[in-house]
């Protein structure tokens, strides 16, 4: 099992459910500048590059609060299938899940925009490297992901959870903009979400990595920027 895989796997359905929530902030976004933006020679509405990922992340934080996720705690919680979701600076988010963390962030060109002046992204984007020392073998277990979402011409939105690479990289001069990424893996649409069994007997690596983050129990069988 791949460590894009597992690392999916261990914090489904949460990121397939994020997913769903874009799917319907999109259009909603979109629906704004339809009615107020100017309007290009071919009739379609002029995209602010800042206000629109905003609207999306403003509209997904709504629905986390209508869903069973409460986007107003503060406190990691001791239940494993409750989520502790941080509002952050222009509407972003934070979550805290299963001992990981989570950032919900728009895709710069198909991958991690830079962290340019923000300290904080900075600090989120090398703490892997902190926790790992820079062993990618220790990767599969990266603590800093990031729920990577786009959307194409047609309005299809995408979204991919995304392991950071540690890297000494500090500039903001690079050619393509991005910053360095260890793995990607697309994430499944809710509604098309297929679970595997849980009675699966895992290897010793999956043993280990199961009970890095309590997933088995002891003797189971198994540039505005937003922060």
């Amino acid at each position: 099992m791949s460590d894009a895989i597992r690392a999916l796997d261990d914090l489904q359905p949460l990121p397939s459910k994020i997913h769903g929530f874009l799917q319907e902030a999109v259009p909603i976004a979109l629906q704004h500048f339809d009615e107020w933006a100017p309007k290009k020679q071919n009739g379609d509405p002029t995209l602010d590059p800042h206000l629109f990922p905003h609207l999306v992340r403003w509209h997904v934080c709504r629905l986390l609060r209508q869903a069973e996720y409460d986007a107003t705690l503060t406190e990691v919680t001791d239940d494993d299938t409750a989520p502790s979701i941080r509002m952050m600076a222009m509407s972003g988010v934070e979550i805290l899940y299963r001992g990981r963390k989570l950032k919900l962030w728009k895709s710069r060109k198909g991958g991690i925009p830079l962290p340019g002046r923000s300290g904080s992204r900075k600090a989120f984007l090398e703490e892997n490297r902190i926790l790992f020392d820079a062993n990618t073998e220790e990767f599969f277990n990266a603590h800093n992901l990031v729920l990577l979402w786009d959307v194409d011409g047609t309005g299809d939105v995408s979204l991919e959870l995304v392991c950071p690479m540690p890297s000494d990289y500090d500039r903001d001069d690079v050619d393509d903009w991005k910053y360095p990424q260890l793995w990607a893996i697309s994430v499944p649409d809710a509604a098309t979400l297929v679970r595997t069994s849980a009675a699966v007997v895992p290897d010793a690596a999956d043993q280990d990595y199961a009970n890095d983050f309590g997933r088995i129990e002891p003797d189971a069988d198994v540039e505005e920027t937003e922060e």
